[in-house]
């Protein structure tokens, strides 16, 4: 699999991604954690998208933080799929993300450490404010 640097704003959602997955509201710790791991260690993983329409098959959380944060390049591979193909993937990989976020104990250790992490980054910038 290729993976090739693509402008955020010319990939479009998949058609049915509300049919699929709830959208993570913008206020929620998690997508936060997200915001800050992509402003902090960029986007890892690539987002799948359907060649030829620039549909999104998985990926739609990072490129709406990656439109967020102005970001001109997101990682891409992209799949020759027909339409009924990239909606079965779609589902399969919003399947599979739901599964791994039920790991509460593992999720919980995470949104600590991002808290603890922005309440440090917050402190220094503080002491940077009164000096």
């Amino acid at each position: 699999m290729k993976v090739v640097l693509v402008d955020p704003r010319i990939l479009k959602p998949h058609p049915e991604y509300h049919k699929a997955h709830t959208e993570l509201p913008s206020t929620d710790p998690l997508y936060q954690f997200i915001k800050e791991s992509v402003e902090e260690f960029g986007i890892k993983d690539a987002l799948h998208v359907q060649r030829g329409t620039d549909v999104i098959i998985a990926g739609h959380l990072r490129r709406r933080i990656a439109l967020e944060l102005n970001l001109s390049e997101v990682p891409v591979v992209y799949y020759d799929v027909d339409d009924n193909k990239a909606r079965y993937m779609m589902v399969i990989d919003n399947y599979q993300r739901i599964d791994a976020s039920k790991d509460v104990d593992a999720w919980t250790k995470v949104l600590e450490m991002t808290k603890s992490r922005r309440e440090r980054r917050e402190a220094g910038n503080e002491n940077n404010e009164h000096q």
